[in-house]
């Protein structure tokens, strides 16, 4: 019993295996917003109407006959029989155009967003294995047969009882 311990405790070193992987894992995470805006202005010419309702003014005064026209009005007076001015005001009916200049601005937004994640990657990259490595994967196989040499009459005697169980 104490030459199997003996045994197994020498062997668990070369079935602890090489280690011939080395891990590389990196993490990387930036973002980028830019806004831009643009603005610029224009003057649009907008012509506007503008209606001049017909009026009417009537004034009756002591003094001579006159008559008055503009582009917007005429004017008439008389004199009465009794002695008195009769003045008659009119507005003319028309629509005044006018241009007026509109200052219209334009803004223009605009955003770009650039993000750029580089996420955890696990690679796995052989190595060379160096002298030491290498003697301990052929004295496992070295080991394993020296042993089971050693013990060649209880395996051979164990192999042969699972023979007759399953025959």
């Amino acid at each position: 019993m104490r030459r199997a311990f003996i045994a197994a405790l020498a062997a668990f070193p070369l079935l602890a295996g090489c280690g011939l992987c080395s891990k590389v894992s990196s993490t990387t995470e930036s973002q980028r917003e830019t806004i831009k805006i643009v603005e610029h202005s224009t003057l649009i010419p907008v012509i506007t109407e503008v209606r001049i309702p017909e009026l009417v003014m009537q004034r009756t005064t002591r003094d001579t006959s006159s008559f008055l026209e503009n582009r917007y009005a005429e004017s008439r007076a008389r004199i009465n029989p009794d002695g008195t001015l009769y003045h008659d005001l009119k507005t003319k009916p028309q629509t005044i155009r006018d241009t007026q200049d509109v200052k219209i601005v334009y803004r223009d937004t605009s955003t770009v967003k650039e993000r750029e994640v580089e996420r955890e990657v696990i690679k796995e990259v052989e190595k060379e294995l160096n002298g030491w490595q290498k003697f301990r994967l052929k004295g496992f196989w070295v080991l394993l047969t020296l042993l089971g040499f050693a013990y060649r009459k209880p395996i051979i005697a164990i192999v042969q009882k699972i023979i007759a169980l399953i025959a």
